[in-house]
């Protein structure tokens, strides 16, 4: 007597064996077999296979298989789907949560409209319980209410924004962005106050493109980081946080086009963070606003190096935390250069070109400025504790107060 063993999926996949793939289908003595075969078919693409698998859909016993199946029909893409699956749906969304979320995904893919109000009637389902647990099957019909971009789903969705929390709250944010319609835009306004929420609402912000939302957005610009003494590791996560979130809503500003941003994004360009710098650039781009010529760096020693060799014109250049203390640099033209956290402490700066040079934090204790040009320069947060000024021109400079000397 012969004896046949389980039936060989990955072999009958090689070589596209649809009809002993739709066998396998039906081997109930394994679900693995199945859940295989399922993926196999998925795989291949052949249409022959959609009929089998929707009868699986519907068996009784399929609990284990259900959502291989749901998956493998959203790969097929046959609109002969449709229909069950929305009748899965109905079924499945709040006992088989895999089969849920794989169902979802399927009319997703497949993309026919028909699957837009079943989907909102699901969405609508999660949204009365609040308290419900499984966030896979809230997060997956949001999404792909997002994916289908039907106005339709707005209002529901708006509705899900208060009841929502955690990721299922982030998707519905996302899938809001997604359709663009401006009804969300004083709503997701709202979420900026929970900074969990602030980096997926500026880019949504940023997708629907609504002005209203510009102050908001520039206020984002403005996040500082804080410090909580004794927690390093809180710091640096938080640190990131505010970092993708100005970068966010950097790019936001960038889409909606409003003149008003061009100002605090160029302020931003000149931020420490160059992923920061870089995202506010782009925005600046979109905005057509043309930026200076960059800087062209160099270090300290070649600054001093050239500058004993008699070189004095060192304009535009891009000195960021050089270390330049107890040097004498009288009559150094440094117009326009970036000295922003530079350590000039003792340094002799006398009758030094510094006109428009951003000295945002830099350390000038003790220095010497005396008939120095300081005039529109930037010295906000710099430590200017027993400088010698003596007639140094300050007009238009900002002081280390924020203070603007006027003309």
């Amino acid at each position: 007597m012969r004896i046949f063993g389980p039936p060989d999926v990955e072999k009958m996949k090689a070589r596209q064996n649809i009809n002993g793939l739709i066998k396998a289908l039906g081997y109930t003595s394994d679900t693995r077999i199945r859940a295989k075969a399922a993926h196999a078919l998925g795989e291949i693409g052949d249409a022959r296979a959609v009929e089998p698998l929707i009868k699986v859909l519907h068996e009784r016993d399929a609990y284990n298989v259900r959502h291989h199946v749901a998956r493998a029909l959203g790969d097929l893409g046959d609109t002969r789907a449709v229909e069950p699956l929305i009748i899965a749906l109905d079924k499945y969304s709040n006992s088989e949560m895999h089969a849920a979320v794989s169902i979802a995904t399927a009319l997703g893919k497949i993309g026919d409209t028909r699957a837009v109000e079943p989907l909102i009637e699901v969405l609508m389902m999660y949204a009365s319980h609040p308290h419900y647990t499984e966030t896979e099957g809230q997060n997956a019909v949001a999404q792909v209410l997002g994916e289908f971009g039907d106005t339709r789903a707005v209002e529901p969705l708006i509705l899900a924004l208060d009841k929502f929390s955690g990721s299922p709250c982030v998707s519905v944010i996302q899938a809001l962005g997604n359709i663009g319609d401006t009804q969300a835009v004083e709503p997701l306004m709202a979420k900026l106050a929970n900074k969990f929420y602030q980096e997926c609402v500026a880019e949504a912000l940023g997708n629907i493109g609504d002005d209203r939302a510009v102050e908001s957005l520039l206020d984002l610009l403005n996040l500082k980081h804080p410090v909580r003494a004794g927690d390093n590791s809180w710091d640096r996560k938080e640190r990131k946080r505010i970092q993708k979130v100005r970068g966010k809503a950097a790019v936001a500003l960038g889409k909606i086009g409003d003149n008003r941003a061009v100002k605090p994004l160029v302020d931003l360009y000149y931020d420490d963070d160059k992923w920061v710098s870089e995202k506010a650039a782009a925005a600046l781009a979109k905005l057509d606003y043309k930026l200076p010529q960059s800087n062209q760096k160099m270090e300290d020693y070649e600054l001093k190096q050239r500058y004993s060799q008699g070189e004095r014109n060192f304009s535009n250049v891009d000195l960021r935390n050089a270390d330049l203390s107890s040097t004498d640099l009288s009559q150094i033209n440094l117009e326009n250069a970036d000295l922003r956290k530079a350590n000039l402490k003792m340094s002799i700066l006398e009758e030094a070109n510094l006109r428009g040079a951003d000295l945002q934090k830099a350390n000038l204790y003790g220095s010497t400025l005396r008939g120095a040009d300081l005039r529109e320069a930037n010295l906000s947060e710099a430590n200017l504790d027993g400088a010698f000024m003596l007639a140094t021109n300050l007009i238009g400079a900002t002081l280390p107060d924020g203070t603007k000397i006027s003309n």
